[in-house]
């Protein structure tokens, strides 16, 4: 009578060769599907949509009390600007019951300075884009709605008069890019 044979099964060369193999083959997906690119896609999508929610809520709160949110900090005699990680107009609308909750950057966190690293929106009150120069100018009952965006060939950054993306002159936000809504209206340039 012949015994079975015991020893049926993968050797040790095999399943490492197996293993390199599986390995090679995910960094090969993960090379391919760029999932920093995504997160960055992602974040910028959520960004977009948040200003839209903004733009709904200034509609909604001036329908409602006839004059734009109050903006906080005095730029200028007339323009009053806020930034979303400060007492903003992104509370008054909250407390009008506009939102739930007031909409803050994917990046930002507490504690966050005009001068720090993390994006965060920006909100003008009696602002226009200035026709010459990049900035704002006055402009009663118009507004400006600010976020970064971090894929800097978004199209929907904003571009200088020469066609190349605007960026901030703060070094921790010099890899983003503008995404600017002036009145409801995407602006995808200062001229």
């Amino acid at each position: 009578m012949k015994l079975k044979d015991t020893n049926a099964g993968f050797t040790l060369i095999e399943l490492l060769v197996v293993i390199a193999i599986i390995g090679v083959l995910a960094a090969v997906v993960l090379l391919a599907i760029n999932p920093a690119k995504l997160l960055k896609q992602s974040r910028d999508s959520r960004r977009k949509a948040e200003v839209k929610q903004m733009v709904q809520g200034i509609g909604s709160y001036l329908l409602a009390n006839g004059s734009l949110p109050e903006g906080f900090t005095a730029y200028g005699a007339l323009i009053k600007y806020d930034r979303s990680f400060e007492s903003t107009f992104l509370d008054d609308l909250v407390a009008a019951g506009i939102f739930a909750v007031a909409p803050s950057d994917p990046n930002e966190a507490p504690g966050d300075t005009p001068t720090g690293p993390n994006p965060f929106y920006i909100y003008y009150q009696n602002a226009t884009r200035s026709p010459t120069v990049p900035g704002y100018v006055a402009k009663q009952d118009s507004y400006i709605i600010t976020a970064w965006l971090e894929r800097r060939d978004d199209p929907d950054c904003i571009t200088n008069s020469n066609g190349t993306v605007y960026t901030s002159g703060n070094p921790g936000l010099a890899s983003y890019c503008l995404y600017l809504v002036e009145n409801g209206g995407l602006i995808k340039s200062w001229n």
